[in-house]
């Protein structure tokens, strides 16, 4: 290796490891933030402080997938509702497992693992099962465009065929289109009033307050998460710290399995690891007009601005048959 013209040769693979040089571990200073942990632990705390029992119908379902980034609105609106939450942790090795042996396609990791998941979550004893078949995720801009992949799309018909016809008959899965604008677009909020209505809500009170409680929780939620990511830049810049912000697919780089365990291997190097939802990206960073997939749009903002800061890194965590991401990776 050369670096800052300091040469050093690195060996690795013998049968005796005296001779060989690699990475150190090395420790961050006390104190430093987390924000990978603070966004785990901020989502675990609103799904149990929602799950208490009120006698209504139970609703069972996770964060994972296409409810990555939106879990604190749809918590929130299904409560709202008057729903009780069975909100269960996804993802892990055991549903990747499960998934892959299960499905009848070789999809992704991200699909396969969902579809250990869900088939997990038929398991409770649930009234409903909800499983939104969300086609685009919150637009940065005036982009025309912010879809998710088809694969993300079709989960919810994929998973009503492989897991029978008494979870499809529980399977709550309205078609959500988020529109333009701060999750006020009117496509948006019709689509949450089919919502209500297949939940057995009709009152269009309690739906609309619902939403409003759902859409206020959401918008706190990700000011938070930009608050934690600025804090962390500070406290880099304050302390030396490398910072890497990790970019991909939201239920990408917060999944630990789907991650290879990413941002910790970062911290164990001394690095302070800041995904790419907590990173303030400025309002002059470009809209690529020709990026049709919503995740991909907030990964090219943010790697223009990152090349374009002294100091601070990426690393992008995709996965294997990501269609979306092949779009990404030439950029």
């Amino acid at each position: 290796t050369l670096v800052e013209g300091e040469k050093k040769r690195f060996t690795w693979g013998g049968s005796c490891s005296l001779y060989d040089q690699g990475a150190r571990k090395r420790k961050l200073p006390e104190g430093s933030p987390d924000p990978f942990r603070a966004r785990a632990e901020r989502i675990e705390e609103l799904g149990q402080a929602l799950s208490g029992r009120r006698g209504g119908k139970v609703v069972a379902f996770t964060d994972d997938f296409q409810l990555k980034g939106t879990f604190p609105f749809w918590a929130t609106f299904l409560h709202g509702l008057g729903l009780d939450l069975d909100v269960v942790p996804g993802g892990g090795r055991a549903a990747l497992r499960r998934g892959i042996e299960g499905a009848n396609v070789p999809w992704c990791a991200p699909m396969q693992q969902y579809h250990g998941t869900v088939a997990a979550l038929a398991e409770r004893p649930a009234d409903l099962l909800f499983v939104p078949m969300i086609r685009e995720i919150q637009r940065v801009g005036p982009e025309r465009a912010s879809q998710l992949c088809p694969v993300v799309q079709a989960s919810p018909d994929v998973l009503a065929w492989d897991l029978g016809p008494e979870t499809k008959r529980r399977l709550l899965s309205p078609v959500v289109d988020l529109g333009p604008g701060a999750l006020d677009a009117p496509v948006f909020l019709a689509s949450c009033r089919t919502l209500a209505a297949a939940a057995g809500v009709a009152d269009e009170a309690t739906w609309r307050a619902a939403f409003a409680r759902a859409r206020a929780a959401q918008l706190e939620f990700d000011g938070w998460l930009l608050e934690q990511g600025r804090a962390a830049l500070d406290r880099a810049a304050r302390d030396g710290i490398v910072p890497v912000v990790v970019l991909g697919r939201t239920y990408t780089i917060h999944d630990d399995v789907l991650n290879s365990n990413l941002p910790a291997i970062l911290r164990e190097q001394g690095a302070l690891a800041i995904p790419l939802d907590a990173l303030p990206v400025q309002a002059d960073a470009p809209i690529f007009e020709n990026m049709f997939w919503g995740h991909g749009q907030r990964i090219l903002r943010a790697a223009w601005q990152i090349r374009r800061t002294e100091g601070v890194y990426a690393l992008f965590a995709s996965n294997y048959s990501c269609g979306p991401d092949s779009f990404t990776h030439h950029f």
